[in-house]
C-alpha cells in the first residue's frame, strides 16, 4: 500500500497526482486535475489562483470528497454551489469568501458537524432556516459591502436570518444580521446565544430597541457589539441596559440616540468606541474621559451636533487614535495640556465650521501621524508655511486629503509640504479591510476623509499582550541600517525614468527583510504615488501577477481596478527585486537603469548581536551567561553570518533550559554539516532540528502551514479554525478550543517558525477579571460561578478578605492582591493547582521606609501543592515554623520568591528549601525586626540562575555564595550591619548591574572600590550608612556606572574625589549630606566642584517631611526644587512588577 503523506501542493506544472494525501492544496492549476483524482481520503482542499470552477465539476466534486474537514473556496471564480451538499457531512469548516455565490442552498442543514461558516463578500442575502440544524456551528460572518459607492448605513449590507436561531448553543460569532424582518420575536431568540462573544445587528428599529437591551444583558461573554440603523432618522433606544457585558471591549453604534447611553462609561474594559449618525447635543467626553482602557475613538457622520469639543487635563490617558468627521456644527476644538497624552493618529476631516487649526495639537507631543481632509481652504493654508505651522511642526506626518470622486477609494491626499500626491497606504487599507474579521469594517477606512493609512490592526493576527516587545524586536533585526539607508536614496533620488534595483544574495541572508523594510520606510511611502507588494513563488502564474500588481496600484490610487491590462508608463517607477540569481539581477539592463546591491553575511559581533537578542530577550538581561558563551559563540560561528539560521536556532534554544548539559547536546545534534555548509542544506537542518523539536501536537499544525503558496499571509482566525477542522488542537478543561489553538500559534511563532506579518494594536482580553483601581471593598461571598476565571486582580482597592470560595476558580492562574487590605490567605488556595502568579502586599506610603513600610500576607500549611507556581510575594513564614518554610521547598519550580518576617531559627530550613528551587531568578526575604539574625550561610548550591537577590536584616557575615551568583544582575542589602568591606568579595560578579548597601548595611568606615572591579554596574546606591568616613574609587574602577546616590551619611565630610574617574556617570544624587560637603560643591566657589563637573545631572535633596514621598530636591547650581520624579517613583512601585521598590527612589521619598 502506498504510503499517506500530509499534505500535497499541485502547481501548474501537474496535469495529474496519483499519490496519497491528506490535505491538498492547488495554486493556479486546472480544475480538471482533479476530476481524474483517484483519492477520496483527503480531509482538507485549500484553492488559490483557479481560473474557473463549473457548476458541472462542482457537482462531482461535492458528492466525491465526502471525507472533508476543510473546504476553502476563498477568491475563486465560483458563482453556484450545488443543491445536494448533504454527502460533505464530516465538514467543519467551510468559506466561499470573496465568491459570486448568491443562493445557499437548504441542504447546508445536513452538515451536522459544521463549525465555521464564512460568507463575506458573497452575494448571498437570505439564509434558509435549515441552517438552525447546525448545533456545533461556532462561527457565522456574513456581508457584502459596496466599494464603487459613498459610506453610508446601506454601504454594507448582511443576511436574514430565520427564527429558531436561538437553538444555535454552539454559536460564539454572528455577523452581520438584519433583524427589521423578525420583530421582536427575533430579537429574543437572539437573547438565548448567551454565549455569543461578538455580534452584529442592521437594520434595527426603534419598537424592538427594549427587547434588544434585555437579549444583550443575556451574553455575559460578548466583547464586541456592533448596532446600526434601518435609517439615518430612526431613534436607538439603548437606555435599558442596566447590567451590559462587563467585558465588552468594541462597541460600534450606526444610528441616532436621545442620549449618550448611562452604562457606556461604566465599561471598564472597552477598548474601541465608535459612533455614526448619533446626533448627540451634549458633549460626550466628560463622561467618556475616564474610560481606563479606550485605545481608539470615533465620532462621525453627525456623531455630535454641538459646536465645541472640549478634551481636558488628564482625560483619555491610554487613547492612541481619534477620529473626527463630518461634524458639521463642530466650531471649536480644545485641547489642554496633559489630555490624551498617548494619541499617536489624530484624524480631522469634513468639519466645514472649523476654520482655524486647533492649537492644542501642539501639546500632543506623541502625536506619529495627521491626517487631515476637506477642510475649509483658510484651515489649509494657515498650515500649509501659514501662521499655524507651528502647532503640528512636531508631527512626522501631516496629510491634507480631498474627495475627488465617488466611491469608497474616493480621495486623494498629498503630505504637507509635498507636491506628490501621497496614495500608497491605501493598500494596507484594503487589505486589513476585505480580510480581516474584526468587529466592524475599520471606520477609519471608511471615513477616507479622516485617513490615509490603516489606522487599526488586524484582529485575526493573533496577539499575545505579553510578547508584544518579541513580535516587534524580531522585524527590527540587526545589522540592516546601512543597506536600508542605501536602497531607499537609490529609490527616492536618481533620474526620472524606470530604475531596478536588485538585492542579490544567498537563502537565509535576509534579502526579504531587507526589501520589506526599505517598502515600508516613511520616506518611500511618502515619494511615490503607488506601491505594489508582490510574492512571487516558484510557481507563479505571470498574469496573475500582473493582475495582483495593477490591483494594489488601483487600491493605493483609490481607483477601481479595470478589466483589462493596460502599458504602465516609464515616468520614474522603482522596481525593487529580491534574488539569489545574479545574472537574472543584471538582465533587467536592457531596459532599465539597474542598481545591484550585494547582501553580505553578518559580521560576527552583528551575529552575536541577533543571537543573544533572540535567545536571552527574557532572560539574563537579554546577555548569555558565561557559563554558555563558549558554545554560543561556536553556534553562532556555524552559522555562517546567515539570519535566518541564526533566528532558528535562536528560536530553538529559546525553549530550552540555560544549562550546558541542554545546549551541548543540541550543539551536538547539528554535527559537522552545519560548519561544511554555509548555505541552504545548513539551514535545513536548523529547520529540520526546530521541527522535530516540536511537541506531537503542533507537528501536524506547522506542517499544515505549507498547504498555502509560498510568501502567502496567511490569515490567522482562517488558519487557527482549520487546524481545528482537522482535529489537530486537543481540548483542555477550562479553555475553548479557540484559546488553544491560538496558544499553539504562539508557540510558533516564539519557536521563529512563523513569521508575524501584523500584530493587532489593542490585543485581546480573554477571560481576565481585572478590578485594579476600581471603588471595591468587598468581594462576594460565592465567587465559584466564575469557574473559567484565569485573571483576578483587585490591585489598589480597599478589599480586606479573600472568601473561602476563592479555592472553587479551578482555572485561575494569576491571583493579584496589591496594595489591599488582605492579611490573611484562606487554606482553600492550595486547591488553586494552575495558580502561576501570586502577588500580595499593602505598602504605606504616609510612613517613612522601614522593615514594616511593606506588609505581606499570612499563607496556609499546604501550600506545597501548588506545583505551578512561578510568583510567590510576599508571604509572612513566622506563624508557620519550620513545616511552612519546608512546604515552601516543595515549590521547585518559583522563579521569583519575596519572604517576610523572617527568625533566626528557620534560616538552616530556609536554605534548604531555596536550593530545591532550580528555576528560581528572583529572591528576598526580610526579617521579622532589625536585629534579628537571619542565617543564610547553610546554602551550599544556590539556584545558579538567580538574577536578582535583596536582603532586608541583620547578617553574621555576607554569605559565601553570593560572590558565587555568576547571573546576579541586582544586589540589595539593608540593615545587615556588615562590618567587613564586603566589595573585595562582590567585585568580580560578572553581570552585576545594580547595587545597594542602605540603612547600616555596612557598618564599617571604609569603602574602596578598586580599580578592575565592579566592570558591569551602572547603578550604585549608598544610604544611610552612619558610620562610613571614607568613600574611595581607584582609576579604571566602575568603568560603567551610570547613577550613583549617596546620602545621608553623616561622617563623611569631603566629596569622594575618585568620582572624577567616573567618566561615563550621567546622574549623581546626593541626600541629606553634612553642609561642609554640600557646600564644597557649590558651582562657583566649591573647592570640590571640579571632581563632579563632569556629570550631566548633579542632584542635592533633602528630607521635608514624613513619608515615602518625603524628599525634596534641587539641580546643583540651581534653586528650583526639582519634584519630577516622585511620578516614576510611583510607577516602580505600583505597576512594575519587580522584585522590590527601588530603593534609590524610596529614600528619595
Amino acid at each position: 500500500m502506498e504510503d499517506l503523506s500530509f499534505c500535497h501542493v499541485l502547481s501548474k506544472e501537474e496535469s495529474s497526482f496519483e499519490g496519497l494525501s491528506q490535505c491538498l492544496s492547488m495554486d493556479g492549476v486546472s480544475y480538471n486535475v482533479l476530476e481524474g483524482f483517484e483519492d477520496k481520503h483527503i480531509h482538507s482542499i485549500l484553492l488559490f489562483n483557479l481560473d474557473e470552477l463549473p457548476k458541472s465539476f462542482m457537482i462531482t466534486f461535492f458528492a466525491d470528497f465526502k471525507l472533508l474537514k476543510v473546504m476553502d473556496f476563498e477568491d475563486a471564480p465560483l458563482y453556484h454551489i450545488p443543491e445536494d451538499m448533504g454527502s460533505l457531512f464530516n465538514l467543519w469548516y467551510l468559506s466561499f469568501r470573496n465568491t459570486k455565490v448568491n443562493i445557499l442552498p437548504k441542504s447546508i442543514g445536513k452538515l451536522q458537524n459544521l463549525e465555521t461558516l464564512d460568507l463575506k463578500q458573497t452575494l448571498i442575502c437570505d439564509i434558509p432556516v435549515e441552517i438552525n440544524k447546525l448545533c456545533k456551528l461556532r462561527h457565522f460572518s456574513a456581508y457584502n459591502r459596496d466599494y464603487k459607492t459613498d459610506f453610508s448605513l446601506t454601504w454594507q449590507k448582511g443576511v436574514k436570518i430565520p427564527k429558531g436561531v436561538g437553538c444555535l448553543k454552539s454559536l460564539q460569532k454572528l455577523y452581520y444580521v438584519k433583524v427589521n424582518h423578525g420583530g421582536i420575536d427575533l430579537i429574543e431568540e437572539l437573547g438565548k446565544l448567551k454565549q455569543l462573544k461578538k455580534l452584529c445587528i442592521q437594520n434595527m428599529t426603534t419598537e424592538i430597541g427594549r427587547a434588544f437591551c434585555a437579549s444583550i444583558q443575556n451574553m455575559k461573554d460578548l466583547q464586541s457589539l456592533e448596532v446600526s440603523l434601518i435609517c439615518v432618522d430612526e431613534i436607538i433606544d439603548l437606555q435599558y441596559m442596566s447590567s451590559p457585558p462587563q467585558f465588552l471591549q468594541r462597541l460600534h453604534i450606526s444610528g441616532r440616540l436621545d442620549k449618550l447611553p448611562d452604562w457606556i462609561p461604566k465599561l471598564q474594559h472597552l477598548v474601541r468606541l465608535r459612533m455614526f449618525w448619533s446626533r448627540l447635543e451634549d458633549d460626550p467626553l466628560k463622561a467618556l474621559q475616564n474610560l481606563p482602557n479606550l485605545l481608539q475613538l470615533t465620532f462621525s457622520r453627525q456623531a455630535y451636533d454641538g459646536e465645541q469639543l472640549h478634551f481636558k487635563t488628564g482625560g483619555f490617558l491610554k487613547l492612541k487614535e481619534l477620529g473626527l468627521g463630518h461634524l458639521n456644527g463642530l466650531y471649536s476644538l480644545l485641547i489642554d495640556e496633559g489630555a490624551l497624552p498617548l494619541l499617536e493618529m489624530l484624524l480631522i476631516g469634513s468639519t466645514p465650521q472649523l476654520k482655524e487649526v486647533p492649537s492644542g495639537i501642539h501639546h500632543l507631543r506623541n502625536l506619529k501621524q495627521l491626517n487631515l481632509a476637506d477642510m475649509p481652504n483658510e484651515f489649509e493654508d494657515s498650515l500649509d508655511h501659514g501662521p499655524d505651522n507651528w502647532i503640528v511642526e512636531h508631527v512626522p506626518v501631516v496629510c491634507i486629503g480631498h474627495k475627488v470622486r465617488i466611491g469608497y477609494y474616493g480621495y486623494d491626499r498629498h503630505i504637507l509640504g509635498s507636491k506628490h500626491l501621497e496614495r500608497s497606504r491605501k493598500q494596507t487599507i484594503n487589505q486589513h479591510d476585505d480580510h480581516k474579521d474584526n468587529d466592524s469594517h475599520d471606520i477609519l477606512s471608511h471615513n477616507k476623509q479622516l485617513q490615509g493609512s490603516s489606522s487599526g490592526a488586524r484582529n485575526d493576527r493573533w496577539h499575545d499582550p505579553r510578547k508584544d516587545s518579541f513580535y516587534l524586536d524580531d522585524a527590527d533585526v540587526v545589522g540592516i541600517e546601512s543597506p536600508r539607508d542605501e536602497l531607499i536614496g537609490w529609490l527616492v533620488e536618481g533620474l526620472p525614468y524606470r530604475t531596478v534595483l536588485s538585492v542579490v544574495g544567498m537563502g537565509g541572508l535576509g534579502k526579504t527583510t531587507l526589501a520589506k523594510k526599505v517598502y515600508d520606510h516613511q520616506k518611500v511611502r511618502g515619494h511615490f504615488d503607488c506601491h505594489a507588494w508582490i510574492p512571487v513563488s516558484q510557481s507563479y502564474n505571470t498574469e496573475h501577477l500582473l493582475r495582483s500588481m495593477i490591483k494594489q496600484f488601483c487600491k493605493a490610487r483609490m481607483e477601481y481596478p479595470p478589466q483589462g491590462l493596460d502599458e504602465m508608463d516609464d515616468g520614474g517607477g522603482r522596481i525593487m527585486i529580491t534574488t539569489r540569481n545574479r545574472e537574472l539581477a543584471s538582465y533587467c539592463k536592457k531596459s532599465s537603469t539597474v542598481h545591484v546591491h550585494e547582501l553580505q553575511p553578518l559580521p560576527h559581533d552583528e551575529a552575536w548581536k541577533l543571537f543573544c537578542k533572540r535567545v536571552f530577550q527574557f532572560d539574563f538581561g537579554g546577555h548569555c551567561p558565561p557559563a554558555l558563551e563558549n558554545l554560543s559563540h561556536n553556534i553562532v560561528e556555524k552559522c555562517k553570518g546567515l539570519p535566518l539560521a541564526i533566528v532558528a536556532i535562536g528560536g530553538l534554544l529559546s525553549t530550552k533550559d540555560k544549562t550546558i548539559f541542554e545546549w551541548q547536546n543540541l550543539h551536538d545534534g547539528l554535527g559537522i554539516e552545519l560548519g561544511r555548509n554555509p548555505h541552504l542544506v545548513g539551514i535545513d537542518k536548523i529547520l529540520s532540528l526546530s521541527y522535530e523539536d516540536l511537541p506531537y501536537n503542533l507537528k501536524s499544525c506547522f506542517l499544515y502551514l505549507g498547504m498555502y503558496p509560498e510568501d502567502y499571509s496567511i490569515n490567522c482566525v482562517r488558519l487557527i479554525r482549520q487546524w481545528i477542522a482537522e482535529g489537530f488542537v486537543k481540548k483542555i478543561e477550562g479553555k475553548t478550543i479557540e484559546e488553544i489553538a491560538r496558544e499553539y500559534l504562539t508557540e510558533l511563532i516564539h519557536r521563529s517558525l512563523v513569521q508575524v506579518s501584523i500584530v493587532d494594536f489593542d490585543g485581546k482580553l480573554l477571560k481576565v477579571m481585572d478590578f485594579e483601581d476600581a471603588p471595591l471593598y468587598h468581594i462576594p461571598e460565592d465567587m465559584g460561578s466564575l469557574f473559567h476565571l484565569r485573571y483576578l486582580s483587585f490591585r489598589n482597592t480597599k478589599v480586606n478578605v479573600l472568601p473561602k470560595s476563592i479555592g472553587k476558580l479551578q482555572n485561575l492562574e494569576t491571583l493579584d492582591l496589591k496594595q489591599t487590605l488582605i492579611c490573611d490567605i484562606p487554606v482553600e488556595i492550595n486547591k488553586l493547582g494552575k495558580l502561576r502568579h501570586f502577588l500580595a502586599y499593602n505598602r504605606d506610603y504616609k510612613k517613612d521606609f522601614n522593615l514594616t513600610w511593606q506588609k505581606g500576607v499570612k499563607i496556609q500549611k499546604g501550600v506545597g501543592c501548588l506545583k505551578s507556581l512561578q510568583k510567590l510575594y510576599y508571604v509572612k513564614v513566622n506563624h508557620g515554623g519550620i513545616d511552612l518554610i519546608e512546604e515552601l521547598g516543595k515549590l521547585k519550580q518559583l522563579k521569583k520568591l519575596g519572604i517576610q518576617n523572617m527568625t533566626t531559627e528557620i534560616g538552616r530550613a530556609f536554605c534548604a528549601s531555596i536550593q530545591n528551587m532550580k528555576d528560581l531568578q528572583s529572591l528576598e526575604v526580610s526579617s521579622i525586626c532589625e536585629d534579628e539574625i537571619i542565617d543564610l550561610q547553610s546554602m551550599s548550591s544556590p539556584p545558579q540562575f538567580l538574577q536578582r537577590l535583596h536582603i532586608s536584616g541583620r547578617l553574621d557575615k555576607l554569605p559565601d555564595w553570593i560572590p558565587k551568583l555568576q547571573h546576579l544582575v541586582r544586589l540589595r542589602m539593608f540593615w545587615s550591619r556588615l562590618e567587613d568591606d564586603p566589595l573585595k568579595a562582590l567585585q568580580n560578579l560578572p553581570n552585576l548591574l545594580q547595587l545597594t548597601f542602605s540603612r547600616q548595611a555596612y557598618d564599617g568606615e571604609q569603602l574602596h572600590f578598586k580599580t578592575g572591579g565592579f566592570l558591569k554596574l551602572k547603578e550604585l546606591g549608598l544610604h544611610h550608612l552612619n558610620g562610613l568616613y571614607s568613600l574611595m574609587i581607584d582609576e579604571g574602577a566602575l568603568p560603567l556606572l551610570e547613577m550613583l546616590s549617596i546620602g545621608p551619611t553623616p561622617q563623611l565630610k569631603e566629596v569622594p574625589s575618585g568620582i572624577h574617574h567616573l567618566k561615563n556617570l550621567k546622574q549623581l544624587i546626593f541626600w541629606d549630606m553634612p553642609k561642609e560637603f554640600e557646600e564644597s560643591l557649590d558651582h562657583e566657589q566649591g573647592p570640590d566642584n571640579w571632581i563632579v563637573e563632569h556629570v550631566p545631572l548633579v542632584y542635592i535633596g533633602h528630607k521635608v517631611r514624613i513619608g515615602y514621598y518625603g524628599y525634596d530636591r534641587h539641580i546643583l547650581g540651581s534653586k528650583h526644587l526639582e519634584r519630577s520624579r516622585k511620578q516614576t517613583i510611583n510607577h516602580h512601585d505600583d505597576h512594575k512588577d519587580n522584585d522590590s521598590h527601588d530603593i534609590n527612589s524610596v529614600e528619595k521619598g
